[in-house]
């Protein structure tokens, strides 16, 4: 199997991902569905690590390292995720994911600022037209009406919070992973993210509701596949593409998510999708692709 074949799956395996959370945190929430979810992740990582690299735990990692992946899954498993699952309840994966797209974006900015990375005339060309794609598709206008926001305006706050974080977690983890193999970086991210999630639980008085709250089988069977479809499936299948392809080949193509929500939300979700919406995840994935090719 090729590299793009592989990442091609990918972006098929989070699209499907993207829904079943969506379902579970309508179920659950946000706050109880995301510590059963990263639990759920870090036993399939554990698997894939034992029998990949002969360990189901992250051994061996230097203590600057987790101080800086500990922190990148605050920010972004823990911040990120919690936002962004806000989002799914409230506007929905497609309009959701779409706005994540703002991820690599803010990624680059700090990354410029941080990392003294350069941001080319190309980049920031594609930065803008992911802002303009991102405005269609949640922005509308009729004839001889204000441009208004076709979306609640709380969700849209939520994802663009969840955007923001998980960029700004990108980069921190960037910093901490010295040659440490993605499976044990995401891994010592989960865990902190968990961390942080069941102590606000503990000390918000929610724990025993939250798992009460798992009894629901059909929380626990979304909460179950999306855990295995996105960081277990997910990512091992993006490692391969990696090691088969150009990372800005296997990333841009990836990055298609947004746009193979469209027809899955509309078979599987009977939602209906405006044109606007359509040109606008078009533009913005078009974007994200320019600025990992270019």
């Amino acid at each position: 199997m090729s590299g793009e074949t592989a990442s091609l799956l990918v972006a098929i395996v989070w699209t499907f991902t993207a829904l079943m959370f969506e379902r579970a945190a309508k179920i659950f929430g946000s706050l109880a569905l995301n510590p059963l979810r990263l639990l759920m992740a870090f036993c399939f990582l554990s698997v894939f690590s034992f029998f990949v690299y002969g360990n189901p735990f992250p051994v061996g990692v230097e203590a600057s390292s987790w101080m800086w992946l500990s922190l990148s899954g605050f920010v972004g498993f823990f911040i990120g995720d919690y936002f962004l699952f806000k989002a799914f309840e409230i506007i929905g994966s497609r309009i959701s994911m779409l706005i994540m797209s703002l991820a690599p974006v803010i990624s680059a900015f700090i990354g410029y600022l941080v990392l003294d990375e350069i941001l080319s005339i190309t980049d920031i060309l594609a930065v803008l037209i992911i802002i303009i794609g991102i405005s269609l598709a949640v922005l509308t206008k009729k004839n001889g009406e204000r441009i208004k926001i076709h979306h609640p305006l709380g969700g849209i706050i939520f994802a663009v919070i969840g955007a923001c974080s998980q960029g700004a977690g990108l980069i921190l983890a960037k910093i901490g992973m010295n040659n440490i193999n993605a499976v044990n970086v995401t891994q010592c991210r989960v865990i902190a993210g968990f961390i942080s999630f069941t102590l606000v639980l503990i000390f918000s008085g929610r724990l025993k509701k939250s798992v009460l709250s798992y009894r629901n089988q059909s929380g626990l069977l979304y909460a179950s596949m999306g855990s295995f479809l996105g960081p277990f499936a997910g990512v091992s299948l993006s490692m391969y593409a990696i090691s088969k392809t150009e990372v800005g080949v296997a990333s841009a193509i990836m990055s298609i998510v947004p746009v193979l929500l469209i027809p899955v939300s509309f078979v599987f979700e009977k939602k209906k999708v405006r044109i606007a919406e359509i040109l606008g995840i078009i533009l913005a994935v078009s974007g994200v692709i320019i600025l990992f090719l270019m």
